[in-house]
């Protein structure tokens, strides 16, 4: 078959030879125990097999030279539809390369597809990092920012991440870079979720956070200081001004239910006009209940009473 010459690719190191096409016998093609092995979907190996059946190859796969054989470069998945329908030979282009040429290589002809993952692109990264090629030439090779590369790298290392993405709860890279700025706290709140992890999901999870603790400093910030006493009100002015103040303090919420049947196991609080004012703005501010407000100042005081080592 007539042979054909392609431009040489930058990997960072020398570039690979002029590429040849030819016909390579199926049993003489191996697969490198280092070749990253991806997450199948039967149905669509199956969908693969019949449009080659059909339509016949489109496109070469890569191989280079191994002594007599073959190891395949890339289109693993067009082999295996190959050996499913029984045929004996594909089309291959034939490649020479050296150091992370064949990573390069078979990354550039995947990564675009639909069903190259996050972490077929980090175990990528991953791969050309060990072949001894830096950032900016992993770059420049997959045509991505060199900050892509260092998130990637990152992802890779990182055992939570990689099990978020097995698991199908984390699928972009940017996802993860927002998890990991998050506190220890907040991220528990997302995992304890079932759902997806997404910019948008922990930005939500930092912002529930600020909001507590804005409540929470609310609750431990000293009570507002009681107006001193006025003048006592002309005698014509004393009616009205007694009806002012008993209406200024009586409460528009529940605060005190006179009721006979009170269980033994309940307290009656008396607050002054400062704390009543203040636990009144911040059931209107978060719209939360007084029991909800009180349960958490309880919690507050509690864990401030423990850090500070009384037990």
């Amino acid at each position: 078959m007539t042979s054909t010459t392609a431009l040489p690719l930058d990997f960072g190191t020398p570039g690979a030879d002029p590429q040849q096409l030819r016909s390579i016998p199926l049993d003489a093609l191996r697969i490198d125990s280092d070749f990253p092995v991806r997450k199948n979907d039967p149905d669509a190996l199956d969908a693969l097999a019949k449009s080659l059946e059909i339509v016949g190859q489109l496109q070469p796969i890569g191989v280079r030279a191994a002594g007599k054989n073959w190891t395949l470069v890339y289109g693993e998945r067009r082999v295996r539809a190959a050996r499913l329908l029984g045929k004996c030979t594909l089309l291959a282009r034939i490649y020479s390369p050296i150091g992370a040429a064949p990573v390069v290589l078979r990354a550039t002809e995947n990564m675009h597809r639909q069903e190259y993952s996050l972490e077929d692109a980090a175990d990528t990264v991953l791969r050309l990092i060990e072949a001894g090629m830096a950032a900016p030439s992993i770059a420049k090779a997959l045509a991505r920012r060199e900050a892509w590369v260092n998130s990637m790298l990152s992802f890779s290392r990182n055992p939570l991440a990689r099990e978020l993405a097995s698991l199908g709860r984390l699928q972009s890279v940017s996802a993860w870079e927002s998890f990991a700025t998050l506190d220890q706290a907040e991220q528990r709140v997302v995992l304890d979720s079932s759902d997806a992890i997404t910019v948008a999901r922990c930005d939500e999870a930092r912002q529930a956070s600020r909001q507590k603790e804005a409540r929470r400093q609310r609750l431990l910030a000293p009570a507002a200081p009681e107006t001193p006493p006025s003048a006592p009100p002309a005698e014509g002015d004393a009616e009205q001004t007694c009806a002012q103040a008993c209406a200024s303090v009586e409460p528009d919420i529940g605060w005190r239910k006179e009721n006979p049947a009170t269980p033994d196991d309940s307290i009656t609080v008396t607050l002054r006009h400062g704390q009543k004012q203040a636990l009144q703005r911040i059931m209107a501010e978060d719209n939360r209940e007084l029991g909800e407000i009180l349960q958490e100042a309880v919690d507050v005081y509690l864990t401030h009473r423990q850090g500070a080592g009384h037990e």
